[in-house]
């Protein structure tokens, strides 16, 4: 059994994991990257709806044509059952091709001296004294065809799990897990995405029309399984493909994504065959209270950073790479207690209160139905600039002539509003809470801040349901 050394290992070669090494490598670190797929089929295979503005913040480069696949462009929401509508604006997002993005990302990666590993099979995980030092995988070298899967004992300072919703680093380690619960219920979705062929055009114009739309525009139907499902349509322009987004949450009596795109499909014989796409369950919960334990830190949807109130994470997930990034500078050892607290206080300070905030208005959508939904939209409540706001994963601050809009919105179906202009008035209330995470290690000022940050955002605190780490006392 051949062991390595590394300074970092990042598990998981998505785009969140394929940042992390690029970055990390970049700064010099020794670093590995592994894949439990091969890499010409691993990470995300769908159009990801990403605001520009977070690949500025992770100082990642803008996609350009072919990666990029559409810019700003106009959007209008339609009420499940189809009596309001919302012409919203453009939207403040730029569709991705995520296979292009993500395959950038491992070049980047491998360009920077990463080690890449693919077909990654995690066997077993080493710790010493609570710390978590080495694994031990069954894997080949990436991008070598005549490389064979061989047993590996790979070493390190600090380890990432980026494996998404299977957690698999996260869930062999019960110091940190024990402070993660698995989501389930209310805090998962399930998301499809496809690009497919227009059968026939004229069948794509006639839906258009009927909506009053125009190619390249986006229209999304909310509510069509409760308070939190949608369902967006966009013809390209040349009538050549339309892409089909599809999300359901909040429990299995709704249904669930597949089953809704198969339901347009069937409606609408005008759209083909699939030329590519993917999907699968995805968490909706905030991040974590607790990101990191010596040696381990989590990043992307394993830690549960992905946007709330639209499931999307992938900008987060690369705010969240180029952070960690930021935070380990200056540490030699990068998994030490110091470095992984840094990481996770600087990101819940940074977006950990964002992702809280539109939490809460995302347990409160979630206990509304269709019918709910269209008169709320159709009072004026949903209005555009928060719309826009919560697409760009921003908190919007309303002027005095749309408080007074929302006011008399809410005043029309003050039953129906209650919960979501409640859970509006809280949101600055909850980012400023975020903004007290200790920034050095203290157990006892985590519990405290965790207890707290719950009153204020009506959640259940994550720690506290285990042992703490080391002295509570300690900081």
């Amino acid at each position: 059994m051949t062991t390595l050394s590394f300074d970092v290992v990042v598990l998981g070669a998505g785009s969140s994991g394929a940042a992390v090494a690029w970055m990390l490598g970049a700064r010099g670190r020794r670093v590995a990257l592994l894949e439990s797929r091969p890499f010409a089929t691993g990470g995300a295979r769908w159009v990801n709806d990403i605001p520009p503005w977070m690949f500025d913040r992770a100082e990642v480069e803008r996609p350009s044509n072919g990666e990029k696949r559409c810019d700003h462009v106009p959007i209008s929401l339609v009420g499940g059952h189809r009596r309001a509508r919302l012409d919203a604006g453009l939207r403040p997002m730029w569709g991705v091709d995520m296979r292009r993005l993500t395959e950038r990302l491992r070049e980047n990666a491998v360009r920077a001296g990463v080690e890449a590993f693919d077909q990654v099979v995690l066997e077993n995980v080493e710790r010493d004294e609570g710390r978590l030092t080495a694994i031990r995988v069954r894997a080949k070298k990436a991008l070598d065809s005549e490389a064979r899967a061989q047993s590996l004992v790979l070493s390190a300072r600090l380890f990432v799990d980026a494996t998404g919703m299977r957690q698999a680093l996260l869930r062999r380690f019960p110091p940190l897990s024990v402070d993660c619960p698995v989501p389930s219920g209310a805090e998962v979705c399930t998301a499809h995405q496809q690009v497919r062929e227009v059968a026939h055009s004229d069948g794509a114009l006639a839906f258009l029309a009927k909506h009053h739309m125009a190619p390249g525009e986006v229209l999304t139907f909310t509510g069509r399984r409760g308070g939190y499902s949608t369902l967006a349509v966009t013809v390209e322009p040349g009538l050549n493909h339309v892409e089909v987004l599809t999300g359901v949450g909040g429990g299995a009596n709704q249904g669930r994504a597949s089953q809704l795109l198969r339901e347009l499909v069937t409606e609408q014989p005008w759209i083909g065959p699939v030329v590519y796409g993917g999907g699968g369950r995805i968490p909706i919960r905030r991040p974590y209270d607790r990101l990191a334990a010596p040696g381990l830190v989590l990043v992307g949807d394993s830690g549960c950073q992905v946007f709330p109130v639209h499931a999307s994470g992938v900008g987060s997930g690369l705010v969240a790479a180029r952070i960690l990034e930021e935070s380990l500078r200056g540490y030699d050892d990068p998994g030490s207690e110091r470095a992984t607290w840094a990481y996770q206080s600087a990101f819940h300070r940074e977006r950990g209160g964002v992702h809280a905030a539109y939490d809460a208005m995302r347990r409160a959508s979630q206990r509304l139905d269709g019918a709910t939904l269209d008169m709320l939209l159709a009072s004026g409540l949903v209005a555009k600039g928060s719309t826009a706001s919560a697409m760009d994963q921003r908190l919007h601050a309303p002027g005095p002539k749309e408080i007074v809009q929302l006011a008399r919105a809410a005043s029309r179906e003050p039953r129906a509003s209650v919960g979501l202009v409640w859970s509006a008035l809280r949101m600055p209330t909850i980012r400023r809470a975020y903004m007290g995470y200790p920034s050095k290690p203290s157990e006892r000022g985590l519990r405290v801040w965790a207890r707290a940050a719950a009153f204020v955002c009506g959640h259940e605190p994550d720690v506290g349901r285990g042992p703490a780490f080391g002295d509570p006392s300690d900081g």
